[in-house]
């Protein structure tokens, strides 16, 4: 029993070791980070593409707002509507539920309304029908009510006639499938996340390989495992504080919150490994600037092929969606969604976790190499 115990005494202090080795490490880059300007700048660059991209649908506010009108019966409203000058009016849906799907399409607060079958004889008799509208979950109170307003003018204006728009209580929620704010939201993050994870670290890795302190580390007690896991740590750490700025910014639109945290981690040590690896094998920062750029391009291409659904090959389309980077992206538009089946995430999240082992496997292999050497 005194062995057995002893045995699980000695397991434990080798563990508090091995993590008190990658933790100093790891704060070690961290600090670095915040004093290297290279990096800093890497940083900033990247937040700003992010802050761009949340205030794209603010820029699409000066346009006239969306209209997506669902008519079961043919009203005469309808073609009048369609030449307002105060909607951009969509038009030509089956049922409520389709026009639901294509209202998930907006970026910037639009307008879902349904006008029933028996509108234009109702109007008739002098008693025109209320009608409802329907907004996405993220529209706040005052915008919605601002569209309400603007739909009961409108066509006040045409028929001459005051119809009531009710708005449901009940908002309009993404799929995971959607396009929209969903789509550029997810993007933002994805990049956010590869640029930060993928390009920081082997920065660090290399200063360390000019001023002559990663020789220092590889040759004193740290692992090559303990060297690899370190630097993930930082690299991980930095990434995911950009993720969290970016949920910030995006937090009245995101849905699945523990999805959309649990992708960015994943992915973002798939990058942060991708990254190391680049160091390993690279000499000088402007070899890593080259060959970051012409790893990325196809890293974040499949992603774009993925969204071209209908302009691409369906084979071509097939392969996209399982790369890395557009597995990735997946999982955080999923994240926008109202509901999520397990097969909307539970594939992708292995497939990443997947991909993120192996090239960080690839990592501690290429550490060990530079070890012996």
């Amino acid at each position: 029993m005194l062995s057995t115990n002893g045995s699980k005494e000695m397991r434990g202090n080798q563990l508090r070791i091995y993590l008190r080795v990658v933790s100093a490490i790891a704060w070690k880059d961290i600090t670095d980070a915040v004093r290297s300007k290279t990096v800093l700048s890497l940083i900033v660059s990247v937040l700003f593409v992010v802050v761009l991209y949340r205030a794209l649908p603010m820029i699409e506010r000066m346009d006239p707002p969306t209209l997506v009108l669902y008519d079961a019966g043919d009203a005469a409203l309808t073609p009048m509507l369609e030449n307002s000058t105060q909607f951009d009016v969509r038009t030509g849906y089956t049922d409520e539920e389709a026009m639901h799907y294509r209202l998930t399409h907006e970026e910037a607060p639009a307008l879902g309304l349904t006008i029933p079958a028996n509108f234009d004889a109702a109007l008739a008799t002098g008693s025109p029908p209320e009608l409802t509208g329907y907004v996405l979950h993220w529209v706040t109170a005052k915008d919605a009510q601002a569209l309400q307003q603007l739909a009961e003018s409108e066509i006040a204006a045409l028929l001459s006639v005051a119809v009531p728009v009710r708005l449901a209580e009940e908002r309009v929620f993404p799929r995971p499938d959607s396009g929209g704010l969903s789509v550029s939201l997810s993007m933002s993050t994805v990049y956010i996340t590869v640029m930060i994870a993928m390009l920081m670290p082997p920065n660090l890795m290399l200063e360390e390989r000019n001023a002559k302190t990663l020789d220092a580390l590889l040759v004193s007690p740290a692992t090559a495992a303990q060297v690899t896991m370190g630097k993930a740590v930082a690299g991980l750490l930095y990434a995911l504080l950009g993720c969290l700025i970016s949920f910030a910014l995006n937090g009245p639109v995101m849905v699945q919150w523990g999805l959309a945290v649990v992708a960015c981690v994943v992915g973002a040590l798939f990058a942060v490994s991708l990254g190391l690896l680049l160091a390993t094998l690279l000499e000088s920062r402007q070899q890593l600037m080259l060959w970051g750029w012409v790893i990325l391009v196809p890293l974040l291409l499949p992603m774009m092929l993925f969204l071209m659904e209908d302009l691409v090959p369906r084979t071509l389309f097939h392969i996209s969606a399982w790369t890395p980077i557009t597995v990735l992206f997946r999982l955080l538009r999923a994240s926008f969604a109202g509901a999520v089946a397990v097969s909307d995430w539970a594939a992708p999240l292995l497939l990443l976790a997947a991909y993120a082992a192996g090239m960080l496997g690839l990592v501690v292999c290429a550490v060990r190499r530079t070890d012996r050497a």
